[in-house]
Order: C-alpha cells, then structure tokens, then sequence
C-alpha cells in the first residue's frame, strides 16, 4: 500500500478529509488522520508504470552544497525567467502544500500583525493540517472552497500582507526545479502554471530565493545514459547538449513555429510523427472524463484541475465530431515547450521518444483548442499550453508509451 499525501477542505461548518494513495491518485475519504481505515487494495506502481520516468533521486551531500568555506557544485539557471501575476492559479491546481510547524506559525503571525482585524485563523490548528500520514510536524494548508485557505481574489493573503518571506518556503521556490546533472546543478522552471505563460521573458533569474538548494533533500537527477528508445542510448552531456539546443530553438522568435520545430525533432530521432488519431482523440476524451469524476470525489468541482480535465475532453469530442479548425498560435507557446525543455520533462517517460512524440501532440492539440474554446474559457486562471502540459503530468493521460507497452 502507497499512500503519501493527505488533503483537507473546509466544506461548510466541517473539515472533509482525503488520504491520496499516490500524488493527484485515487482518493479517499477519512475521518481521523491519526487512525487510517484499512484502505482497499491499490498498486501505484502498476498503476503508473507507463509514467514511470528516467529520472534518479539523487540524495544531496554536504560537499554538494558547499560546507566549511568550500563551494560546492556549480548552480547553473537558465536565460528564461517567470512571475507570479497573483491569479492563484497554482494555489488551486495543488491540493497538497508542504509546510512546516514554524511556517503555520508564521503565516498565522503575519495575518495577526498586520490585519487584526481582517478575520481568518487564529491558531496554526484552525488553517493548517498534516501533509503525511505519521509525520504530524510536515503541514499543508486547508482549503477553502476550490483553493488555498490563504488564497483571495487578490492573490495571497500571506504575501499580500507580509510579502514573499511570510509564505512557505514551497510556495515562495515554486515553480522552480532543481535537477542534479553529474557535474553540476541545474536550476529550471516547471512550466505547468499558467503564470509561466503570461509572464515569461528573456531574462536571467527572477525573484527566486538565492539558495534554491535549501530545504530539499534529494532532487531529481538525470541518469548517465539517457534512454531514445528501447534500442538507444544517449551519454549525460550527449542528452544535455542536445535538449539545451532544441529548447534554444523553440524559444527564439522567428525560428519556426513550434510543431514544426518538435515535428523535426521527431524526424530527427527516426520515430513516427505523433498525430492527433481518432482512437487517441477517443481515448484522450474517456479518460479526461474519467480524471474529472475521480477527482471531484475529493476536489471542489469549481477547482482548476477538474474543471481542466472536463474542458480537454470537450476538446477531444469536438475534433471528432467536426472537421479540424485552422490552429491558433500563442506568443507564448515557444517559450513555455523551452521551459519544459530545460526542466527536462523530456525524462518524465521511459524514452525521449514517448515524451517527444508527447509534447508535439499537445503543441498541435493547444493550437486546435485555442480555435474551439481557449483554456480560459472554463476558468480564467487556466491558460491552455500550460493547462495541458500540467494535465499531462498530473492525470492518466495517454501517453505514447503506453502504445510501446502494448506493442
């Protein structure tokens, strides 16, 4: 039995509470987070062995992170940078949101200090609950109606009042991603938010925190050999230098449009174009369907990520039932596939051949969508390239290699 995380939201006069038995899984409503029912049967692994990634976990080591005057590995960003434009958008799309005791304690304080009279929490207790069944000191935030407890249509209230050293450290380093690359570290930006296309730019940095190491424990490493297909191989700086190359391209104005720049990767690597078929229009709109029940067994049904999954199988259906519409392009769409790029969810399947042929169907299918119903469309706070990038890495999305599983 896998289960790692726990969910709360304030429904009404009460606290409804859900053990999720893998991260955006199957859910289950409990009554005592201290005592946890017996749970049915449930084999995470086998449930997302077509997801499973090329990624290591590499446990962090002191001389790593630079101890007794000495520096460690070299901490490497990339020319891309992104903002928070306060929709909440990621306040939303994450039930669970990892906060320690003294964090709970800090938000509670800054609320106190500078809106004491605003209303809200007034304990640590009242606002925040365990993250991790038997670990009481890790928290996350109870949620309110389809988002963060903190959250209001301004933004966040912990940010708005005491500014970004008042949140949790998680929120204050999202969406920042730190991957361990053999000789150094590499810092990149998770591109499943919709801020990351509304704001990102050319431009060094950002308003990150200056240690991006602190706090974490393990990050994700990538392996010495990177796996093309089930045949081929690719050496660490091999893969590095080539994935850095194509994200360069998709990010210079100019260059291309984006399908067309994936599509030649794709012919690059020798493998099959990746179309939009019915069968896997059929099976993309069956299974968005299905995600959005599951998830609105423990999720408000007005929330983002339900609301998502609903508005991709209306997508689905519509491409089957009439002819394609020309597609419409986004400024943006170049950029953000960069970004995903240089946070190498090129390693989140088996084969770069998978996530290739992946990422250039959601390029096609972004353009077709914006033509039928933008993302912002079901919600404002969604955004439709980084909707169906944080869909496809979040929910049982049919990936390609499931067809290779099959085969």
């Amino acid at each position: 039995m896998v289960y790692t995380q726990l969910l709360h939201r304030r429904e009404g006069g009460r606290i409804r509470r859900f053990v999720l038995l893998r991260p955006f899984g199957p859910g289950i409503e409990i009554d005592d987070v201290h005592h946890l029912p017996e749970l049915p049967p449930y084999d995470a692994e086998r449930d997302i062995v077509p997801r499973t990634p090329q990624f290591l976990q590499h446990e962090l080591q002191p001389d790593e992170r630079g101890a007794a005057g000495q520096p460690g590995l070299p901490v490497v960003g990339g020319d891309l940078s992104v903002g928070c434009n306060l929709s909440g958008a990621c306040c939303s799309q994450y039930p669970v949101i990892p906060a320690t005791m003294e964090e709970s304690r800090r938000a509670i304080s800054t609320l106190h200090r500078f809106d004491p009279h605003g209303g809200g929490p007034g304990k640590p207790e009242e606002a925040f609950a365990p993250a991790t069944p038997g670990k009481p000191d890790m928290l996350t935030p109870i949620f309110i109606g389809d988002g963060c407890g903190f959250l209001t249509s301004e933004g966040c209230r912990i940010h708005k009042l005491g500014g970004a050293e008042a949140k949790p450290w998680t929120c204050r380093q999202f969406p920042l991603q730190v991957i361990h690359c053999g000789d150094h570290f590499e810092v990149s930006i998770l591109p499943q938010c919709a801020c990351a296309a509304r704001t990102v730019r050319r431009q060094p940095g950002g308003d990150w925190p200056r240690d991006p190491l602190r706090g974490l424990t393990t990050v994700p490493e990538i392996p010495e050999q990177v796996a093309v297909d089930e045949r081929r191989r690719l050496p660490r700086a091999t893969y590095l230098k080539w994935a850095r190359a194509l994200s360069d391209v998709l990010a210079a104005p100019g260059l291309g449009e984006p399908v067309r720049v994936l599509d030649s990767a794709v012919q690059s690597l020798g493998i099959p174009r990746a179309e939009l078929t019915p069968e896997w229009l059929g099976e993309l709109k069956t299974r968005m369907q299905s995600e959005a029940e599951r998830l609105e067994t423990y999720l408000h049904p007005a929330g983002p990520q339900p609301k998502g999954a609903r508005w991709v199988a209306g997508i689905a259906e519509a491409l089957l039932r009439e002819p394609a519409p020309s597609p419409v392009p986004a400024a943006s769409d170049g950029m953000v596939l960069s970004l995903a790029l240089r946070a190498h969810l090129l390693l989140e399947l088996p084969t770069l051949a998978a996530t290739l042929r992946d990422l250039t169907r959601i390029a096609r299918l972004a353009g077709l969508a914006r033509a039928i119903a933008p993302a912002e469309t079901a919600d404002a706070r969604l955004e439709t390239m980084t909707l169906l990038l944080y869909l496809w890495a979040t929910t049982r999305w049919p990936v390609a290699s499931e067809v290779t599983a099959r085969s």
